[in-house]
């Protein structure tokens, strides 16, 4: 796990947290300091089936591709949103990404 501010349009103060779960079972993160889990935007990357030699990327359940000229075929690449009733955060099996805390009001990220 990593952190940094966030970058707009992200809130004032809002952090990023990149993370990599190499394990076989989700893992539930505990963010503490009374640092909010919500709202919040996630980006999990994951093989499709749990598999590791496979030639796709799914973006929170979803393909993850280029068009016909190599760019992503969505801009800006679509995080899913958290809302205040979503929750804890878990980070998928055998997945990378990160996660952005809007409501984090870090004073370093301000």
């Amino acid at each position: 796990m990593h952190a940094w501010c966030a970058a707009s349009p992200a809130a004032a103060g809002a952090v990023a947290l990149a993370y990599i779960n190499l394990g076989e079972r989700a893992v539930a993160l505990a963010l503490g300091g009374g640092l909010p889990s919500t709202p919040r935007v996630e980006f999990f990357l994951e093989a499709p089936g749990g598999n590791l030699t496979a030639d796709a990327l799914l973006l929170n359940g979803a393909p993850l591709g280029v068009d016909a000229d190599g760019r992503l075929a969505a801009q800006p690449v679509p995080g899913a949103a958290v809302g205040a009733a979503g929750g804890g955060i878990s980070l998928p099996p055998l997945s990378y990404g990160f996660v952005v805390l809007s409501a984090a009001r870090a004073p370093a990220c301000a």
